[in-house]
């Protein structure tokens, strides 16, 4: 199984997704802030990162 950590505030969309690539045994886990799902990376291994365009309050994570 492939495991996606996603990074997404559109909580509509991140639910579309997650159902549809569920069809193709891809899990995928959506965190609502940057904060959280850059933590979620200690606790779990991902094999893929997507993130939508972090909000001006993260510019200090890059």
């Amino acid at each position: 199984m492939i495991n996606i950590l996603m990074i997404e505030d559109d909580l509509e969309f991140a639910n579309t997704l997650i159902k549809y690539l569920k069809q193709y045994n891809i899990e995928v886990t959506n965190y609502e802030t940057p904060e959280l799902g850059i933590s979620a990376l200690a606790l779990k291994k991902f094999n893929l990162r997507a993130t939508c365009r972090f909000p001006q309050t993260t510019n200090n994570l890059s």
